[in-house]
Parts: C-alpha cells; structure tokens; sequence
C-alpha cells in the first residue's frame, strides 16, 4: 500500500512564514503608532495655535506636511510666523516638529531658510546655520534652544549659544545661558563690537503672578520679596573678564537695585577705553585705575591681576566700589 505525502510543512518552511508574519504585524504596529503620533501632533499643534491666538498673539503658517518615517513622527511647517502681543516676535522660511518614536519624552524643534525678527512694525532679516530646541513633554524636564551661525542683516551676530530653562523645587523658573562671539555692530562701544563670551545661571525667586498688567504684576513680584540670583555669571569683552554673583530686585519705582561680588581681571585698560569713548570722567578713571592697581593680586596660576570688587546698582547709576561709572536709561514698561 503507498503511503500518502504528509501536508506538513518543513520546518525551515515554517520558521520563515513565522518570521514573516512576526515582520508582518511589527511593520502594522508601528504604522500605527506612527499614524497615532502623527495625529496627536497634529492636534497638538492645533490646539496650542488657537490658544495662543486667543491669547492676542499672531501665529501663521503654510499646509503642514508630515514626514520622519520610520523613526519619528514629524510635521514640517513652511512660512511660519509668531509674534506677541505687542509685536515682539520671529519668522522661518520652515520649521519641522518632530517626536521620536516610540515613547516620546519631548519635543524637537528646528528651523531651517532664512529667518527675521519681528520688533513692533520692523522686520530684521537674518540667517541660522543652526536653530533648534527640545520642549518636555513628560514631567519638569528641561526645554533648550541651541544656535550656530545666527546673524541679522546689518544687526548683531552670536557664533553660537545655548539657553536651557527649567523649574526649581518651589516651582520658579531656573535659566542657564551661555553665548560666545557675538557681534554688535552699528554702534561706538567703549570696549568693542565683539564680546566673546558670556554665560550665567539664573533663578527667580518669588511668586510670578499669572494674570494682570505686566507693571502690576512685577510689582506684585516685587512686594512677594522677589528678586533675580545671578550665579556663575561670566563677561568676556574687550580687555575686560568679569566673574561672580548678583542678586537684583525691583525698588518702588519698578528700577532695578542690587549688588553683585566680582573678580575683575583687565581693569586698567577697561577704565582707560570708557575714559576714551567718553563714558566715563578722567578723573573717575585715574582714581578707579590707582585704587585697582593697590588692591589687585596676582591671578590663578601665574595669571593677570585680578581685583575683588563690589558692584552695586541704584537710583539708575551703576558704581564700582563706590565710583559711578555709569548712568542707565530707565526701565520702561510696557503700557497698561
């Protein structure tokens, strides 16, 4: 009697059916996944855009067009436009918004062509070789924006920077900040166009009101005994390198007042350079360049002299050690 050929498949048959039915439902899976992304993407967007127009704020752009398959569910945004109330803002030839899969923790941001910014009716024209920035989505983590390369047509120019913004344990906001090689052209600076470098760490303490006028509520802030810490802070321009800490508050007039502990190196030949330009009185210079001279100690390792010096700011006027050094404009706020 023959026997009948078996129906059962081999089993390097089966293993590869398996393996594609396994491949099969991965691929559907995270189409899916995209798919749902994408969406929430989508209506994320589109409710934070009508938010913010309900807020005053003007916000516009091009048909959105999705993108990053496999990796990322991302939205390219073309002709984007974002200006406050009060016509402080910025626009970008595109701007792409991307979540990575599968478990996004935060938002990347990069914008791309040329760039402007927007001041009341004026627009500046720019360029970025690099602007992007990360904003959380789970929990307190922390938003960054990153720039290379930033310029404005017959305006300032940074090399690069980077701003990162969180929350403290009692809930204010914590800024660190750093920009080296900038550019200020258009204007006769005692020290320079270029500042090298500058950087800081910054927290606010105080209770930030949410709602009001902006005077109203910086002096809400004000009586909530708040203030501005500077740490770490650091100015590199010209001759002159300037380390330490500050704290600021705001007096009755909405002016700031506050004190900072620096570590001065280059002082003589800064005194020197605002004597020259005329901000500040030779006189002041040669009594602030003797009392330098006396008081410096030799820097770290062998370097320049360095001098402990109190800065303070009051009634307008900026003084080091107790000489004026400079006058500042007062501190407008913005209309009711």
């Amino acid at each position: 009697m023959q026997a009948k050929p078996s129906r059962t498949l081999p089993a390097r048959r089966r293993l590869a059916l398996g393996l594609g039915l396994g491949a099969a439902v991965l691929v559907l899976g995270w189409s899916l996944a995209w798919l749902l992304l994408a969406q929430q993407l989508e209506a994320g967007l589109a409710n934070w855009v009508q938010a913010r127009r309900a807020e005053g704020w003007q916000v516009a752009h091009a048909e959105p067009r999705r993108g990053g398959w496999p990796w990322a569910a991302a939205l390219h945004l073309p002709d984007v436009t974002l200006a406050d109330p009060q016509g402080l803002g910025w626009q970008s030839a595109a701007l792409e918004l991307r979540l990575v899969l599968p478990l996004p923790r935060r938002l990347a941001l990069e914008a791309s062509g040329p760039q402007a910014v927007l001041v009341g009716g004026a627009r500046w024209p720019g360029s970025a070789g690099l602007l992007r920035g990360w904003v959380p989505l789970v929990g307190e983590g922390e938003a960054e924006l990153q720039a290379e390369a930033l310029r404005l047509e017959a305006g300032p120019a940074l090399q690069r920077g980077w701003l990162r913004l969180q929350r403290s344990a009692e809930g204010t906001p914590v800024l660190a900040l750093s920009l080296e090689g900038m550019e200020l052209p258009g204007a006769a600076l005692p020290l320079g166009p270029a500042v090298e470098r500058v950087s800081l760490r910054a927290g606010l303490v105080g209770r930030l009101p949410g709602a009001g006028a902006v005077a109203r509520r910086a002096a809400a802030w004000r009586d909530d005994q708040g203030r501005l810490e500077l740490r770490d802070a650091t100015l590199i321009w010209g001759p002159l390198r300037a380390e330490g800490d500050a704290t600021l508050r705001l007096d009755q007039a909405l002016q700031p007042v506050g004190q900072a502990d620096l570590a001065l190196t280059g002082l003589p030949e800064t005194l020197r350079a605002l004597a020259a330009a005329g901000a500040l009185p030779a006189r002041s210079a040669s009594g602030l360049g003797t009392m330098a001279a006396l008081m410096a100690r030799p820097g770290p390792n062998g370097g320049p002299p360095r001098l402990q010096v109190p800065l303070a700011v009051a009634d307008r006027r900026l003084s080091l050690a107790g000489f004026t050094l400079l006058t500042l404009p007062p501190l407008a706020w913005p209309a009711e």
